[in-house]
């Protein structure tokens, strides 16, 4: 655990250098943000602490610094978990997603829309199964009524 620290570590203090080499200028390490949630109507702040805050372009980027086999990859439910909050904390929705051990960065765009989407399909969904339902109701009372 405690090498997999150091690793981790690491990668994030070599990311800068990584991050200025694709053009973009770090604003801050290790920035504090905090955002509020409510509990049963009750507030409470959320501390978080970003890997970097960087900008490019005059467009500014949360860039998440990732290392090991796993970790870097959105197939990681941690990893796409802790960006999309990211993204929520922070009101952006693009991110930078860093393999530090490969020399890699990913613009990681979240679609506020498509989640949107997939409420009108959970909508549909449950249309189909209620016209479904209807229809074998029909079909019983037209059999047996």
């Amino acid at each position: 655990m405690l090498r997999r620290f150091r690793i981790a570590r690491a990668a994030e203090d070599g990311a800068a250098h990584l991050l200025h080499e694709h053009g973009y200028r770090v604003l801050g390490r290790r920035v504090p943000v905090r955002y509020p949630i409510w509990v049963d109507g009750v507030q409470t702040e959320i501390d978080l602490q970003l890997d970097y805050l960087v900008e490019r372009d005059g467009r500014q980027f949360v860039a998440e610094v990732k290392s090991g086999a796993v970790a870097p990859s959105l197939a990681h439910a941690a990893t796409r978990r802790q960006l999309i909050e990211y993204g929520i904390a922070t009101g952006t929705s693009e991110l930078l997603l860093v393999d530090a051990e490969h020399a890699a960065i990913s613009v990681i765009r979240i679609e506020r829309e498509s989640a949107k989407r997939s409420g009108r399909g959970l909508a549909l969904v449950g249309a189909y199964f209620f016209g479904a339902l209807s229809g074998a109701l029909v079909a019983l009372w037209l059999r047996f009524g």
